[in-house]
């Protein structure tokens, strides 16, 4: 093991963990999903009803942070898996990484065979989602380890304003539909584009549980699987934006004479918006389609408060890449903790490569 690198492995969200963290997440390459206080709020909501044991790994070098590793232990049956924290809940799954930090190759295998001696016992590495750059930087957990591409997501850069944006990257009929659509709306009423008060705390709730019951309606709707059980509902209706640090929770509508017509629950977090729980009321006003020009708003008001990453995040939806102009590629890594698990691995490795193949198709 090299010489300048240790490991501390913590198993719950104390107090010296909390002090750690959030003095390294300041200033640490890392996305809006390995925020402290949004991997405590998740851990807190599904600790109860899953087997999920924490081991997260602060790494140093010369006695100074230059990674933590929200690790956790998940038993799914009798295999349990060594897994990124987050569960459905993070988009992306990595660590915090000092941002003037590189691992050498060597360097990051000896830390990986000495982080697996440390942390509680498990049968398999399983992680997913892994996003190829973190921030700009290359992911360790790519650049070192054999993994395999699984998908991609969307993502806009507004470099300059928001007129040239729109005039370099959208289609032009797209662009027409779209001011057609708003113009039609308009001359229906008085359309509005708003954004919650951070201080409107009861409203704030009533109003996400609303746009999770528009969620929850249309997937039933459309025979699409429904996730939103009780506890990822408490995740966003509870969300204590006081406590999120280095970003701020932000809920928006759309709306037609003071009926909303498509709402959406995301963050800002180190000057990216992340697109994160969109929902559209179904009316007979869909037709003029309103989370589209929901949308336009959001990345209109990106552009005058000068954030110039807008994330569309996970979820392949073909309205999604109309609005892009920018990819960010994501990787899984599986691996063999012993002998009782290669059964496991070879099935979620062909599981993986047939599922690569199809999209490649």
């Amino acid at each position: 093991m090299n010489k300048n690198f240790n490991i501390e492995v913590y198993k719950s969200f104390d107090e010296s963990l909390k002090k750690i963290w959030k003095s390294f997440e300041q200033n640490s390459n890392n996305y809006c999903f390995q925020n402290y206080y949004w991997l405590k709020n998740w851990y807190e909501k599904f600790k109860t009803n899953e087997e999920i044991q924490l081991c997260i790994v602060i790494v140093y070098s010369k006695e100074i942070v230059c990674g933590i590793l929200p690790f956790c232990i998940h038993k799914e049956k009798s295999i349990k898996f060594l897994k990124w924290m987050g569960g459905d809940q993070s988009d992306y799954m990595n660590g915090l990484f000092n941002k003037n930090f590189l691992f050498e190759k060597v360097e990051f295998y000896d830390l990986w065979n000495l982080i697996k001696k440390r942390v509680p016992y498990f049968d398999l590495t399983y992680f997913y989602n892994q996003p190829e750059y973190i921030s700009g930087t290359v992911n360790p957990f790519i650049k070192n380890f054999r993994t395999i591409k699984s998908g991609s997501t969307n993502g806009i850069e507004i470099k300059n304003s928001f007129d040239e944006y729109l005039e370099k990257n959208l289609k032009r009929k797209f662009l027409s539909d779209t001011r057609r659509s708003m113009n039609q709306l308009n001359k229906r009423g008085k359309l509005e584009f708003k954004i919650f008060k951070k201080t409107d705390k009861l409203d704030r709730v009533n109003f996400v549980k609303k746009i999770l019951d528009n969620k929850i309606f249309r997937l039933n709707e459309l025979k699409l699987k429904n996730n939103f059980n009780e506890n990822i509902q408490e995740f966003y209706t509870n969300f204590n934006n006081n406590e999120f640090e280095n970003g701020d929770l932000h809920i928006s509508s759309l709306e037609l004479d003071g009926k909303t017509l498509a709402s959406h629950w995301g963050v800002t977090y180190k000057n990216i918006f992340y697109y994160l729980l969109p929902s559209i009321v179904k009316n007979e006003l869909m037709r003029f389609s309103p989370g589209r020009i929901l949308l336009y708003h959001l990345i209109k008001w990106c552009s005058e408060n000068k954030i110039k990453k807008f994330d569309l995040t996970l979820g392949e939806e073909s309205y999604k890449k109309e609005w892009s102009n920018s990819k960010i590629s994501l990787y899984d890594f599986v691996e063999p903790n012993n002998l009782r698990s290669y059964p496991y691995y070879i099935y979620l490795m062909i599981k993986l490569k047939v599922k690569n193949f199809k999209k490649n198709l």
